[in-house]
């Protein structure tokens, strides 16, 4: 429950809310790939509300702020004490397990089919599957080396090397900010800086170590928001944005206008004032409580892992009996229920292993009863 007072709203225990935020930047990111595997009028689409179509990034860049903000907001409020190697496990067990399960499925459609370029589709749908999938390239997918040809597996593998890596590291730069936040703004300060002289200033992969660590370095920066931000709402009143719509209508658009921009700063500061404004806002996280969008948000992971595979399968399989169009609608409505299977045999029993991990221990060697009263801002 949210307890208000004049002027302000405390942060609630439970943010189940958020997870249709999750849900709907997981649904920009199928939209964008759907589209992108044959974009049209891409000027008239990039100055226009459409602008989503052509910039999936910034649902990814949203995410990452998001991650950063429920680990610690849910460390902050845990009803247990906190474990490292527990904390580590779980995160493992939820994303990793997955992860791997989406490759497998990836792996047995590409020897199936036994793809090949086409040529009327465009190089973003080509990429996937571009090569052959060598004992080279499977291994750096189950890795997480954070390589193009990792991503030739899975499109979205990409990011999810950089959510499991960071995430991992999101307990000590808790600290840090609770006890020195001038080093985690000063770091910021300086990624931002150094941003403007990298030879891609929108990374996505690595070649070496050197790059894998320096692109690593760069996510940081939207966890780092995602921290600060809990750390406030978990410290401090927010501002009860209700009364003041005005206010809040002016930052949603603020928010959305940054997302809209194809570069990872903006992105971020945009995700953060998003969450700020759905936190503050009862009104706003009335309409995220809609079942359609809980439900997004509760298959979000799932639909993220999936939908490039089911798109690749769909466009290939109907190449030269349907017109492209047709095999992409047939995709983006394949991938909803694809999503849900996926979920129900596969992430979910990640989720109940995870909180079987999670669960304390008596003396007697008898886990307890999970709290009513526990956090759960969200499941990844």
């Amino acid at each position: 429950m949210i307890e208000r007072t004049e002027g302000t709203v405390s942060a609630p225990r439970r943010l189940d809310y958020l997870e249709s935020l999750r849900g709907l930047a997981a649904l920009m990111v199928v939209l964008h790939h759907h589209y992108m595997t044959a974009p049209f009028l891409q000027e008239v689409v990039r100055f226009t509300p459409l602008r989503f179509l052509i910039n999936g990034r910034s649902s990814v860049i949203f995410f990452f702020v998001l991650s950063g903000f429920v680990i610690v907001y849910g460390i902050l409020n845990g009803s247990r004490k906190f474990s490292y190697p527990n904390f580590v496990l779980r995160r493992l067990v939820r994303i990793y397990l997955p992860y791997v399960a989406s490759g497998v499925i990836a792996i047995a459609c590409y020897f199936l089919l036994q793809p090949r370029v086409l040529s009327d589709t465009a190089i973003t749908f080509n990429e996937m599957w571009s090569q052959p999938l060598r004992d080279s390239t499977l291994a750096q997918f189950f890795l997480l080396a954070g390589t193009p040809a990792a991503n030739t597996v899975n499109t979205v593998a990409w990011s999810l090397v950089y959510e499991l890596r960071i995430s991992l590291l999101l307990p000590f730069l808790y600290l840090l900010a609770v006890r020195f936040p001038w080093s985690l703004w000063a770091f910021v300060v300086v990624e931002v800086i150094t941003n403007r002289f990298r030879w891609d200033p929108v990374p996505f992969h690595a070649t070496d170590l050197v790059s894998n660590l320096d692109v690593t370095v760069h996510f940081v920066m939207p966890f780092v928001l995602g921290i600060f931000l809990a750390v406030w709402c978990s410290r401090a009143a927010i501002p009860d944005l209700d009364r003041t719509p005005m206010k809040a209508g002016l930052l949603l658009c603020a928010a959305l206008g940054l997302l809209m921009i194809f570069r990872d700063e903006p992105a971020s500061l945009g995700a953060a004032i998003l969450m700020y404004v759905a936190i503050g806002s009862k009104r706003f996280q009335n309409i995220l409580r809609w079942r359609a969008l809980i439900a997004l948000g509760m298959i979000s992971y799932s639909l993220y892992l999936t939908h490039a595979i089911v798109l690749q399968v769909t466009v290939r399989a109907f190449h030269g009996v349907l017109p492209l169009w047709g095999a992409l609608a047939i995709s983006l409505v394949a991938s909803f229920p694809v999503a849900i299977l996926f979920y129900r045999f596969i992430e979910r029993p990640t989720h109940r292993l995870s909180r079987w991990i999670g669960r304390p221990v008596t003396a007697g060697g008898h886990a307890l009863p999970r709290s009513s009263t526990s956090p759960n801002p969200s499941k990844r």
